[in-house]
């Protein structure tokens, strides 16, 4: 397999644990938090790694956060390029309540970036991009950050020679969309924001298809939550449902399914495989609890026990 680097501007320190009961103004008692590095790019790299491919993460980090989220990766095992940044990397809050079984996300905006920040954050990036087959942008945008951000990614990644996997959303998203990069993977709210309006389930298929054919991205992997996925690209479109799983957490899913797609294609693996592949691994990753992301064997089971349909 080639070698994967993911980039990640936006990344965050993962905190989560449980209380008995979420409720307004009382003190919650918590339980003992779990730590991990986390944000789009990196989760993407962690699981690619599982998944036996080459990749390393390229974030920005700053403070406190951004230390520990280095130090995670290090002890993991996984390569980790960084830009240093004046601000505070984020964290992020997952909190589970066992009396309901429900969670709740507390997702903070980031630290500001400056433009010096910004240019030596491409210019470090434009220097991995030699050993790189393929590039896998995910996640949002600090405050701070220009909007085009991942338009000039998908235009500097092209004239290495390299592909270049997004996935995000907004104005980012939307910015990025007229390099049209190899690949994006938006979720179906995501892709509604995209087209202007939610589309019904009869014509999505339909709409999923102009995406591709009217130049926005060269392949389009659209998470569809408990429906599966759709893949479409300039050959046809296929479609997987995945088998019943047991919903822990729904943390890391879309990058879990990013990853798997990944893995499988730099396998020599065809559309239709590739997304069997996706689907098991955004599955997986809801099996596990808090932030922890898929677990191999959990993606060879569920690739056994997949039903699909190919049009």
């Amino acid at each position: 397999m080639g070698s994967v680097l993911t980039v990640t501007f936006n990344p965050a320190l993962d905190i989560t644990t449980e209380t008995e009961l979420v409720e307004p103004t009382v003190k919650l008692r918590c339980g003992p938090p779990q730590v991990e590095a986390g944000g789009g790019g990196i989760n993407v790299a962690r699981v690619l790694r599982r998944l036996g491919c080459d990749a390393k993460a390229f974030a920005l980090l700053g403070g406190v956060a951004g230390e520990e989220i280095f130090a995670c990766l290090q002890a993991e095992g996984l390569p980790v390029e960084s830009q240093r940044i004046a601000g505070r990397t984020r964290q992020s809050l997952t909190v589970g309540e066992r009396a309901s079984g429900e969670q709740y996300r507390f997702v903070l905006p980031g630290p500001d970036v400056g433009a010096g920040e910004t240019a030596a954050a491409f210019r470090k990036i434009e220097s991995l991009l030699e050993r790189a087959e393929l590039v896998v942008a995910s996640g949002s945008l600090p405050p701070g950050m220009p909007v085009d951000s991942f338009a000039c990614l998908t235009r500097m990644a092209r004239s290495a020679g390299k592909r270049l996997a997004l996935d995000s959303s907004g104005k980012a998203l939307a910015a990025a969309l007229a390099e049209r990069p190899w690949l994006v993977k938006p979720n179906l709210e995501e892709f509604s924001e995209i087209i202007g309006y939610r589309p019904a389930p009869g014509e999505l298929e339909r709409l999923a298809r102009d995406f591709v054919a009217d130049g926005r991205a060269e392949n389009l992997l659209l998470s569809l939550g408990a429906e599966g996925a759709l893949f479409v690209n300039g050959s046809g479109l296929w479609r997987r449902h995945p088998p019943p799983a047991r919903l822990l957490s729904a943390v890391g899913a879309g990058d879990s399914m990013l990853a798997g797609f990944i893995a499988a294609s730099l396998g020599g693996a065809g559309p239709e495989a590739a997304l069997a592949r996706a689907v098991a691994a955004g599955t997986a990753a809801l099996m596990t609890p808090g932030t922890e992301l898929c677990r191999v064997e959990d993606i060879a089971r569920l690739c056994s026990e997949m039903r699909g349909v190919a049009n």
